[in-house]
């Protein structure tokens, strides 16, 4: 791995962050990873975090990358279990609320990590919204 300008930096600019095409190609796997959710419910999860855990500390880029998607999967479970909890405790009467979050959260959930895994792919710097400030905040990305 080629040793960058910003590897040895506290903190940056996001717009900084330069990669490699290997880093590009494991930054748009950590986002596609969240497609795995159709086959295997924990690689969604599992996956995202081995790669930040491997690359926090060799490679920025593909970490934040892999924890914008861990925090994003995880984002779409709690919204997901509360909505089914808003179901239960609403008697079923909460399902007309509940449903089309459940149908908007699958959609989001196949579509959205397509598309910024395209971006990080391209070595852009494109964020999930609400949880991309937080990962890039993790990060210590300004």
């Amino acid at each position: 791995m080629a040793t960058t300008d910003w590897e040895n930096q506290e903190s940056e600019s996001v717009e900084y962050l330069s990669a490699t095409d290997d880093d590009k190609l494991w930054a748009l796997l950590a986002h596609l990873s969240g497609l795995l959710v159709l086959v295997a419910a924990p690689a969604n999860v599992i996956v995202p975090l081995i790669l930040f855990v491997l690359y926090k500390d060799k490679n920025r880029y593909v970490a934040f990358h892999a924890l914008q998607s861990l925090y994003f999967q995880l984002a779409i479970i709690v919204v997901g279990v509360l909505a089914g909890i808003f179901t239960f405790v609403t008697l079923g009467v909460g399902v007309i609320v509940a449903l089309p979050v459940i149908l908007g959260l699958v959609v989001a959930g196949v579509i959205y990590p397509i598309i910024v895994g395209l971006h990080s792919h391209r070595g852009e710097m494109y964020e999930y919204a609400f949880v991309g400030e937080l990962a890039r905040k993790h990060m210590g990305l300004y």
